[in-house]
């Protein structure tokens, strides 16, 4: 019984998970994404700053705290506007190329959803970044083992491809902020179109 219990607690999480990268759009969305691009930017150009600094001190003392505004702000999102409005936003759609964006239903997800999906792909990025910083912390980088890349040493490698990529999820993390600005933005210009609409629809009906 335990066991069948559990193994529908996984299924639900996997289930979740998948329905959220479908509506992300997958690896080819993640990698081909700009934030993506200037972090792995950033990440190799300063190099030299998290092979010799105890960087993920920082990211420790940062993340959490912008994992906890960016789920303040994820949880103000979900219940902006009336009921109205959010059936609006959940009837229109974002076809596969296709601008500006259509109310007839399709395979894609809709508005809302794509505004549900930039926030929780924030918060997924940015729980990444704190649970890898603590392993790097764990298992720090030293002169000792940066010097021995210079040889046929595999923990050394693996421990540096580790910090590299904690380091540029950490990067990425702190980009995807904008994302998340880029978002509200979006969002804030969908109620200034509706209420628009019901102002001009009110001033219709006070004329007839």
């Amino acid at each position: 019984m335990y066991k069948l219990a559990a193994f529908e607690q996984w299924r639900g999480v996997i289930k979740a998970f998948r329905f959220y990268w479908n509506a992300y759009g997958g690896l080819g969305a993640f990698f081909s994404s700009p934030y993506c691009h200037i972090a792995l930017v950033i990440t190799v150009i300063t190099k030299n700053y998290w092979l010799s600094n105890c960087w993920f001190d920082q990211a420790l003392s940062i993340v959490p705290s912008l994992l906890g505004f960016t789920l303040a702000a994820y949880t103000i999102i979900l219940t902006i506007g009336n009921d109205q409005f959010r059936r609006i936003l959940a009837s229109i759609f974002y076809p596969e190329n296709s601008s500006p964006p259509k109310t007839e239903k399709t395979d894609s997800p809709s508005v809302l959803m794509v505004n549900s999906t930039v926030f929780f792909h924030v918060l997924f990025i940015q729980m990444i970044t704190t649970v890898s910083s603590v392993l790097c912390k764990e298992y720090r980088l030293s002169t000792h083992i940066v010097d021995q890349v210079k040889g046929p040493f595999p923990v050394a490698w693996w421990s540096i491809t580790m910090h590299g990529i904690a380091y540029f999820f950490y990067i990425l993390s702190l980009l995807l902020i904008l994302a998340a600005c880029v978002c509200v933005f979006r969002l804030s210009q969908s109620i200034d179109d509706f209420l628009r609409f019901e102002a001009e629809k009110d001033e219709l009906e006070k004329r007839h």
